[in-house]
């Protein structure tokens, strides 16, 4: 009977110590478990990247996402059929090249405007063209 209540007596003495104790422990199973939640849905969320980016498209869907893109981080609401015509028919009239992901508008003979994908050239055939689509001088027409 005394180990019965000197056991009482000691949890009694130390019930802050067990309380703090069984509080850390949840505290450490709930972060644990929290962990497990969030890399779950991080795996998951990196599936549904890889499934949509399988999409097949051909290339005039592909250029047309390009401008289109290209049009709506500028904020430009001009007509795209004017700026695709002069994309198709008339690179030999450009003296100034841009990329639809990009900023900048390049002179013909830049090593860099050589290195813009046919698909993404916006070709404009003067400075002031250019700037009024939202592109700034590149390094190199300086």
């Amino acid at each position: 009977m005394s180990n019965i209540k000197s056991f009482k007596f000691f949890i009694k003495t130390n019930q802050e110590r067990f309380l703090f104790v069984i509080i850390v422990i949840l505290i450490a199973m709930i972060s644990f478990r929290a962990g497990e939640v969030r890399e779950k849905e991080k795996k998951s969320a990196e599936l549904k990247v890889i499934l949509n980016n399988q999409v097949e498209r051909n290339p005039e869907e592909k250029k047309a996402i390009a401008l289109g893109k290209a049009i709506q981080r500028k904020g430009l609401t001009e007509v795209v059929a004017s700026k695709t015509e002069i994309i198709g028919n008339n690179e030999e009239q450009c003296q100034f090249v841009g990329s639809k992901n990009s900023d900048k508008y390049h002179v013909m003979s830049c090593r860099w405007a050589e290195q813009i994908k046919p698909e993404n050239r916006v070709c404009f055939q003067s400075v002031e063209e250019a700037e009024k689509m939202g592109y700034q001088p590149a390094s190199c027409n300086k």
